[in-house]
């Protein structure tokens, strides 16, 4: 497994808050509540803190582990709202962000 299985078991995941809000920042209310689900559904410190907890190197994370307690209908729904996020749908969530900076400097 790869994709937001990788985002939650490696380091980047802890920052999933700042990601949520950044969506939400710039308007992509969408992504921010599918991301916020998916962390409600698998914490990214608790994957990661399972994860670390073995005798792993930060090299070896490069795919889910299955030794996850996750039940196969969470992981099932984590792959079906991953399906929704913005990479995997085409939507350009570029535009908001090129908005949101554009207003921002008009603001200076």
């Amino acid at each position: 497994m790869e994709g937001i299985f990788t985002f939650l078991e490696n380091s980047i995941g802890h920052y999933a808050p700042y990601i949520i809000n950044a969506f939400r920042n710039i308007g992509d209310n969408a992504d921010a509540e599918i991301l916020s689900e998916i962390c409600r559904l698998a914490s990214p410190d608790f994957v990661r803190e399972r994860f670390a907890s073995k005798d792993y190197n930060e090299c070896d994370i490069l795919y889910f582990n299955d030794n996850h307690e996750l039940s196969e209908e969470v992981l099932n729904e984590i792959e079906r709202l991953e399906n929704k996020l913005y990479l995997n749908t085409g939507f350009d969530m570029w535009q908001l962000l090129y908005d949101y900076l554009d207003k921002r400097i008009s603001e200076l």
